[in-house]
């Protein structure tokens, strides 16, 4: 099974560079026969009206050969709410609960949420008797964790050779 997998690319209007960049993974999505491309997060960039774009997405988002499995993320979270149709390739990973199954796969995916770490650790954990053992299971989220595991001064005080 081959997933090209990616995030954040903040789509603003059709046809700038974050355009053809989506345009070039669907593109090598095809040339490397890919089973699933997923997009974790920030498709869209804050306050752009997905609507604007829904049509020309449709068109690049079917008939690849291949599902797109999108997660919301902080900045494109509203764009889902609606229900928009993106294509019959396309699957929008909006309730934790509900994972996407594919083949051999289960696909979980935890859309942003304005939540603690402790929280989103909590909702991972939540799932555990959840998960197939003749499945592999994956889980999306788009975040940080940091703050659960780290300090941020720890991470500003780094030194790398």
């Amino acid at each position: 099974m081959k997933i090209l997998h990616t995030a954040d690319i903040h789509l603003r209007e059709y046809g700038d560079e974050r355009w053809e960049t989506i345009e070039e993974l669907i593109k090598i999505g095809k040339k490397e026969k890919i089973d699933l491309f997923v997009i974790s997060g920030d498709l869209f960039d804050a306050g752009i009206n997905a609507e604007n774009l829904r049509h020309s997405l449709r068109g690049i988002f079917s008939g690849n050969g291949f599902k797109i499995v999108i997660l919301p993320g902080n900045h494109d979270r509203e764009s889902y709410q609606t229900g928009m149709y993106f294509g019959a390739d396309v699957v929008i990973l909006t309730d934790f609960n509900k994972p996407f199954e594919y083949k051999d796969l289960r696909v979980w995916g935890l859309p942003f949420e304005d939540k603690s770490g402790e929280e989103i650790v909590n909702k991972f954990r939540s799932i555990k008797d959840k998960l197939i053992s003749d499945k592999t299971n994956i889980l999306l989220y788009h975040g940080e964790l940091v703050d659960s595991y780290f300090s941020r001064s720890d991470m500003t005080n780094c030194t790398f050779p």
